[in-house]
């Protein structure tokens, strides 16, 4: 885990259709996949920059390990 103290919840929607978010709209319209990256409306600035920068770089290692 790369930032220990905190517990990702990684979860897959099973229905797009009634999801009313960006996500939904290009998938049902476009048929367009999108990703959701949440951190947390009430999280502090420090760790809202670290979770951040650790998100970013932990999803560029997912996307090239599949080039």
């Amino acid at each position: 885990m790369a930032i220990p103290q905190f517990e990702s919840i990684i979860k897959a929607f099973t229905s797009v259709e009634n999801y009313r978010g960006s996500t939904g709209y290009m998938y049902v319209d476009h048929r367009a996949e999108g990703l959701v990256f949440e951190i947390g409306d009430n999280t502090l600035r420090d760790i809202l920059k670290t979770k951040g920068e650790v998100g970013a770089v932990e999803l560029m290692k997912l996307l090239l390990e599949n080039e």
